[in-house]
């Protein structure tokens, strides 16, 4: 990739499993994605992989995404119907960096001081110490 991930990176996982006699039961993963570009660069393995494991091929356009709560339609939460319960998990990495996967020690303390860089500047009822 542009980012400097190869292949061999990306089906590392796959082979230390399938090449360990004693992880033989254990499935193993395949791909590993090492920056947001390989999903693009290797997208001959990617694309097969995720609709097998989906059961359909991968949307055309990106997820569409709004930042402003503003537009949230606050009438729609309003009257007698109620949330009875939310979960989510949040997983993101920064534009421009490594996945973990591939992800060096200098990058991980490039990535640590941008989110501290961050955290720092939060204020109010977010602020704390890093």
């Amino acid at each position: 990739t542009p980012g400097g991930v190869g292949f061999a990176l990306v089906v590392k996982s796959a082979l230390d499993v399938l090449g360990n006699a004693s992880a033989s039961c254990v499935p193993p993963i395949g791909l590993v994605a090492g920056d947001a570009d390989c999903y693009t660069t290797f997208s001959e393995v990617f694309v097969p992989a995720l609709e097998r494991f989906h059961g359909r091929a991968p949307p055309a356009e990106a997820h569409p995404s709004c930042h402003d709560a503003a537009a949230i339609a606050m009438d729609e939460l309003s009257g007698d119907r109620r949330v009875v319960s939310v979960r989510f998990r949040l997983s993101r990495n920064l534009a421009g960096h490594r996945f973990p996967a591939a992800c060096t020690s200098e990058g991980r303390a490039e990535v640590e001081q941008v989110l501290a860089t961050c955290l720092r500047e939060l204020s109010d009822d977010l602020a704390g110490d890093y």
